[in-house]
């Protein structure tokens, strides 16, 4: 599995502690948001690639435009189950 994160961040001499960028901090956040919103791990690294490459948003608005159309298509099929579900109850208790 390819590292999203390409390459180990720098070390402080001395002390070995590591140094993270501001590159570095974007990615973190960029991951942890998608994360959090369930994407998997290999859908993430075209768009922090995306992101490194030019800076470009592109693939974070196509992913995020995708996952609200998967999220809509599912709260419409949950609102219409849930009105058969309601004519089912209302119609046994008659």
């Amino acid at each position: 599995m390819k590292f999203l994160i390409e390459g180990a961040p720098g070390r402080e001499r001395g002390t070995g502690y590591r140094r993270y960028g501001p590159a570095d901090v974007r990615d973190a956040q960029m991951i942890r948001m998608l994360r959090q919103a369930r994407y998997p791990l290999p859908r993430i690294g075209p768009i922090l690639d995306g992101l490194r490459r030019a800076g470009s948003t592109d693939a974070l608005h196509r992913a995020i435009a995708e996952r609200n159309a998967t999220l809509t298509a599912q709260a419409r099929a949950l609102l219409e189950a849930a009105s058969h579900l309601h004519v089912l109850v209302v119609g046994a208790s008659k």
